[in-house]
């Protein structure tokens, strides 16, 4: 089965030495590969992204920066303004100053000023801290990658205010840098918290396709925590089997023997699937 070879993307994350061996082909090396991604999607692009198995549980997407702006549509404009002379100008010597960077092939290293690296050991303690609650402990992968994230904006906007000459990014650049952060964080979490109620969804879909299939006017909860045990904990299935109820799909449990509950299934739903 073909799958996707994301070990480029993710050691150019950080320049890791990257190396392949071929058979029948060249092998491939590189000694600090390096990648920039800018990927304007739609949701529904994002959200299959994420549940490709090649992207889960290896830290590829915690990589990304997501951003989802309030949708315009009703709102838009037939005729916006032009970009005046002034940001035209603005934003071609940004451009100009990064591409004589590159052209030059020069290589250049940006440290963090004295105050800045203060301001560095205070986001630090913060991100620990998120760790104990909410999207920290959620979605560590994320979090933990947010100071790396943070830096790299802040050498951005260096770039952009300073150029390439002055090598030592300010507090001032940095606090920016952790202000969208911090907005970056809250759409990421937003993101992902509507990816999970998505599968949330599906697996109650799964749960209500396997009490149809056995056919039976009750079943045990243990039975269907072992069908399942591969796919989730059983206290992912509390939740579900709990909104079932509310939704007569599934009667109040009663105990069973051997510590379980028994669940009565509404004989309407399993007359109509005769």
């Amino acid at each position: 089965k073909n799958q996707a070879n994301t070990d480029l993307i993710l050691k150019a994350w950080d320049g890791t030495i990257y190396s392949q061996i071929r058979v029948g082909r060249n092998d491939c090396y590189i000694e600090s590969p390096l990648l920039t991604f800018g990927i304007l999607a739609q949701p529904v692009v994002i959200k299959k992204m994420m549940e490709k198995d090649a992207f889960i549980g290896n830290g590829f997407k915690e990589r990304f920066i997501f951003y989802q702006p309030e949708s315009k549509l009703g709102s838009r404009s037939s005729n916006p303004p032009d970009m005046t002379e002034e940001q035209k100008s603005c934003f071609s010597a940004i451009m100009s100053e990064l591409f004589r960077l590159r052209e030059s092939g020069r290589s250049i290293t940006l440290t963090l000023s004295e105050d800045t690296c203060t301001e560095r050991q205070k986001l630090n303690e913060q991100i620990e801290a998120l760790f104990k609650k909410g999207v920290g402990r959620k979605y560590p992968a994320f979090v933990s990658k947010l100071q790396e994230k943070i830096i790299r904006i802040a050498a951005l906007y260096h770039l952009i205010d300073k150029g390439i000459n002055d090598t030592v990014i300010d507090i001032d650049d940095f606090r920016k840098a952790r202000a969208l952060g911090n907005i970056f964080l809250g759409h990421f979490y937003k993101i992902m918290s509507c990816n999970d109620a998505t599968e949330e969804q599906k697996l109650e879909k799964e749960v209500v396709s396997w009490i149809l299939h056995q056919n039976s006017a009750k079943f045990k909860k243990r039975d269907l925590t072992y069908a399942f045990k591969d796919k989730c904990k059983a206290k992912d299935l509390s939740p579900i089997l709990n909104r079932l109820i509310d939704k007569h799909i599934i009667n109040i449990p009663v105990k069973s023997g051997n510590n379980t509950l028994m669940y009565n299934v509404n004989p309407a739903l399993l007359s109509s699937e005769k």
